[in-house]
C-alpha cells in the first residue's frame, strides 16, 4: 500500500509539473530565447575577455549595433512595404493579365488569368497575416526588453548560462547535467556559427542580385534576408514577398525577375551552401526539423520556429544521455 501511495504521489507530482510548465510556457520561451542568444554571442565576449577587455563593453556594443540595425530596417523597409503593398494589390489584375496573355495561348489565357488572380488574392491575404506576425514581433517592446535584460545577465558573467540552469538542478545530478550541457553548448555554438555564416552569404547574394536588377532598398533587403534566414523555411519566403512587392511597384516585370532571383538563391542555398556549411556541423534529419518547426509554430508561433533546430539538438543529446544510463 505504501508503494502504491508513493507511485500515486509521484504521478501527481509529474502531472503538476507538466501543468505548471504549460502555464508558464511563455516565460519558458523567453528564457529559451535569451539562453540561445547568450550562447550565440558568448564566444565573441569570451574572446574580448581574453584580451583583458571587460565583458560588459563588447556586450553593450552588440546591443547598440542591434538597436541601430532594427531602427534602420523599421524606418526604411516598413514604410516602403506598407505604401507599395497597396499599390501592388490595386495593380495586380493588370500585371497578371499581361503576364498570362504574353506567354499563353488566347484560348486558355482568360481561365488562367482568373485562376491566377484568385490564387494570388489568397496569397495576399496570407501575406498580410505574415506581415502582422513579423511586425507584431517587432512591436512587442516588453518582450524584447525582457529578452535583452535576461540575455545581458546571462552573458555578462562568465558561465552565466550554466549558473542559471544549475539553480534548477539537484546538486547530486549537477555533474552529469553539466557534461550534457557542455555537449549541447558545443553543438549549439557550431550550429550558430554555421547559421550566421549562412545568413551572411544569403544576405550578400540577395543584396548583390537586387543591386544588379536595380531594385529599390537593395541593401536593406539584403540585410533583411540575412536576418530572416535564421527563421527556418518561413524567413526566405517573407523576404521574397517583400522584395517582390517593392520591385513590382517599380516595374511589373521587375517583380517577376525578383521572384526568379530568389528561386536561384534558394537553389544555391539548398544544393550548395547548406550541405557544405552544415555537413560537419549537424547530423539532423530534415524531416525531423520540419516536424519540430511545425509543432513550434503551433505552440509558440515565430519563436517556436526559430527554436526548432536548437530543440532537436537538445533532445538528441538528452536521449543519448538517457541511453547511457540503461
Amino acid at each position: 500500500m505504501e508503494i502504491s501511495r508513493k507511485n500515486l504521489w509521484r504521478f501527481l507530482a509529474v502531472i503538476a509539473v507538466a501543468i505548471l510548465l504549460y502555464l508558464a510556457r511563455d516565460v519558458i520561451l523567453l528564457v529559451a530565447v535569451a539562453v540561445l542568444i547568450s550562447l550565440a554571442i558568448s564566444p565573441l565576449i569570451d574572446w574580448f575577455q581574453k584580451k583583458n577587455v571587460s565583458r560588459i563593453y563588447p556586450l553593450l556594443l552588440i546591443y547598440l549595433s542591434f538597436i541601430c540595425l532594427v531602427v534602420f530596417i523599421l524606418s526604411d523597409i516598413i514604410p516602403a512595404v506598407s505604401s507599395q503593398f497597396q499599390e501592388f494589390v490595386v495593380n495586380f489584375k493588370e500585371i497578371a493579365t499581361e503576364f498570362i496573355y504574353a506567354f499563353f495561348p488566347e484560348t486558355i489565357a482568360p481561365q488562367l488569368s482568373s485562376g491566377l488572380e484568385l490564387g494570388v488574392s489568397k496569397l495576399v491575404e496570407n501575406t498580410q497575416a505574415i506581415f502582422e506576425i513579423v511586425f507584431s514581433v517587432f512591436g512587442r517592446i516588453f518582450t524584447f526588453i525582457t529578452i535583452a535584460v535576461l540575455t545581458f545577465y546571462l552573458t555578462v558573467r562568465e558561465n552565466g548560462v550554466w549558473e542559471f540552469l544549475s539553480f534548477f538542478i539537484p546538486v547530486k545530478y549537477q555533474h552529469r547535467a553539466y557534461l550534457v550541457f557542455e555537449k549541447i553548448k558545443f553543438r549549439l555554438e557550431k550550429w550558430l556559427k554555421a547559421q550566421l555564416l549562412l545568413c551572411l552569404i544569403v544576405g550578400l547574394l540577395t543584396w548583390l542580385g537586387l543591386s544588379i536588377l536595380k531594385v529599390d532598398y537593395s541593401a536593406t533587403l539584403g540585410g533583411l534576408a540575412g536576418i530572416l534566414e535564421i527563421i527556418p523555411f518561413l524567413g526566405p519566403i517573407i523576404t521574397a514577398i517583400i522584395a517582390f512587392i517593392i520591385a513590382s511597384a517599380q516595374s511589373k516585370w521587375l517583380g517577376l525577375l525578383v521572384i526568379g532571383l530568389f528561386v536561384i538563391i534558394q537553389r544555391i542555398e539548398n544544393d550548395l551552401l547548406i550541405p557544405t556549411i552544415f555537413k560537419k556541423t549537424l547530423a539532423l534529419n530534415p524531416a525531423v526539423v520540419i516536424v519540430v518547426a511545425i509543432l513550434g509554430a503551433k505552440f509558440a508561433g515565430l519563436i517556436g520556429i526559430i527554436l526548432a533546430v536548437p530543440t532537436v539538438i537538445i533532445i538528441q543529446e538528452v536521449v543519448k544521455e538517457i541511453e547511457t544510463l540503461k
